[in-house]
């Protein structure tokens, strides 16, 4: 039929090539659908080994991307495709093992984040959508938190089998503060949550994510607060050598950016400012009565570059303890506080009485939105607010 025919042609072009061809061919491919897919007017914009969500991608457009290349390809590509094959290069060479068989990819394959993990899937995170876990939220997630003591943990940044990084997601190369984006601790928790509000930043200024160890798979969980706080202190200062940055953080994020910046303090290289994104105290009473809706933002806002692994489902559970004693604590950095300006579900309190709020010094701002959509589809209007006020400050 028709709808077989641009695969087909693919097919043919590559079985016409030499073996050596076919990966370029592909990546060729790859690279052109992503420009189009992002708005760029030519694929040689798009450097092949550059992480998709450095380049600009985010949940819905990783989808679209995965469904235009299916239809060019004819090939079964699953939902976490992006998010399995994170470069342009790792992708073609993933086409390549689904068109002509895991022997075309080759050797190269190897390591490259092809195939599923050692350790990958489960059930953990599937049964976060059952009937029964949703009744007993608190004790499914009781028992997941017992579960994650069982992972391998460790207290120092030698001990990680893989040194911990950040993510750059955009670049601004204007001499402006570079803004670290701490990782919430939730399932969806990775650089990913951030990808819309980076697209505000491009071209003004560096965008980092700082992803929370422990929910990739192969990774070691914190043993205890100080030791995330070792590891995220010495990643962010490598990363940001010796000039001003800024911290921000959405959710639980900016818990971990409140904690964060009172160890960059103690080690006296504090960031000159800290943004806080629709922070809530751990034992809030406004997100107590928005179990449902918070759950369900975990479950089923980001599966293109979260996939429900049980290494997520017991990382989510092994965070919970570190911060279930969290309350807002004084930073020395200039403060600003970003709020939702749309309850996330029913508020029947004081009128204003659901939204965030900073007991120390602080400025505050108001962000289009609610607690998830005033980073997803409303983050570049988000970092227009932010930019604003850090130029102000000269940063």
């Amino acid at each position: 039929g028709a709808v077989a025919d641009p695969a087909r042609a693919l097919r043919d072009r590559l079985a016409a090539g030499a073996a050596g061809d076919r990966h370029r061919i592909l990546l060729d491919l790859v690279r052109a659908h992503v420009a189009t897919v992002l708005g760029h007017p030519s694929p040689g914009a798009i450097e092949a080994d550059r992480d998709f969500l450095e380049l600009g991608f985010d949940s819905l457009t990783a989808l679209e991307l995965r469904d235009a290349l299916r239809q060019e390809t004819g090939a079964e590509l699953s939902a976490t495709l992006l998010f399995d094959h994170p470069t342009p290069t790792a992708l073609a060479r993933h086409l390549l093992g689904q068109l002509f068989g895991a022997d075309a990819a080759g050797d190269a394959a190897a390591g490259s984040g092809d195939g599923t993990p050692e350790g990958a899937g489960g059930i953990l995170g599937g049964l976060f959508r059952q009937p029964r876990a949703r009744e007993d939220a608190a004790g499914y997630a009781e028992l997941l938190v017992k579960l994650a003591q069982f992972r391998p943990s460790f207290t120092e940044p030698g001990q990680l089998s893989r040194p911990a990084g950040m993510l750059r997601l955009a670049e601004g190369g204007t001499g402006a503060a570079p803004i670290v984006c701490c990782c919430t601790m939730s399932l969806l928790s990775g650089p990913h949550e951030y990808a819309r509000v980076a697209a505000g930043f491009r071209g003004h200024r560096d965008v980092w994510a700082l992803p929370n160890p422990g929910f990739a798979v192969g990774e070691e969980l914190p043993a205890d607060l100080d030791a995330l706080l070792r590891v995220h202190a010495d990643t962010v200062l490598r990363t940001v050598g010796g000039g001003p940055f800024v911290l921000a953080g959405h959710s639980g994020g900016a818990m971990v950016a409140n904690v964060l910046a009172r160890e960059l303090e103690r080690q006296g290289r504090p960031p000159a400012a800290v943004v806080l994104m629709d922070t809530y105290p751990a034992d809030s009473e406004v997100l107590g009565g928005w179990t449902g809706q918070l759950l369900d933002g975990m479950v089923e806002r980001d599966s293109a570059y979260t996939p429900m692994d049980d290494c997520r489902t017991t990382a989510w559970a092994g965070y919970l303890p570190l911060f279930l004693t969290w309350q807002p604590a004084p930073m020395d950095s200039a403060t600003l506080l970003v709020r939702a300006t749309r309850p996330l579900g029913q508020w029947h309190g004081e009128p204003d009485g659901w939204r965030s709020r900073w007991p120390y010094p602080h400025e505050a701002v108001d962000a289009a939105g609610d607690h998830f959509t005033m980073v997803g589809e409303r983050g570049p209007d988000l970092a227009a607010t932010v930019q604003q006020w850090l130029a102000a400050r000269g940063l």
